[in-house]
């Protein structure tokens, strides 16, 4: 059954809301102290914007080899290895992890080690050879 809700944020949104009368009740209190989708979606991409300027500001002083790999792929490892060297950086890494991580330029290898805790991803990059070729922006 479809119900209109008017959110929190003003905006009216029809939701199809199932269940008993008392589950249906409980959910369309809940909808209306939320934001609509389209006012969520907007707020979440200026909160996800605001983190990757951070995160790109903290790292703006290391040269950064382009990344390769599919459109999606090097899209997608920017931000990843933007966030992890931002995160390595705060945390004091070994400038050597940091280097080595730094000079990583498949964008695979950033999306395939993205589930990997701090510990987890020091121990990748302590594996990696040390780039002997200085790396240029």
């Amino acid at each position: 059954m479809y119900h209109r809700i008017t959110h929190a944020c003003g905006h009216m949104q029809d939701h199809h809301i199932d269940g008993f009368t008392s589950q249906r009740e409980r959910k369309m209190r809940w909808l209306t102290s939320t934001q609509c989708r389209s006012c969520f979606n907007t707020q979440k991409r200026a909160e996800q914007a605001e983190v990757a300027a951070q995160n790109d500001l903290a790292i703006a002083h290391l040269a950064r080899p382009a990344l390769t790999g599919t459109d999606r792929q090097v899209s997608w490892a920017e931000s990843i290895r933007a966030q992890r060297l931002a995160t390595c950086i705060a945390a004091g890494s070994d400038a050597h992890i940091v280097e080595v991580l730094r000079a990583v330029q498949d964008a695979k290898w950033w999306i395939d080690h993205r589930e990997l805790t701090n510990e987890e991803l020091r121990n990748a990059a302590a594996c990696m050879p040390v780039p002997t070729v200085p790396v240029r922006a």
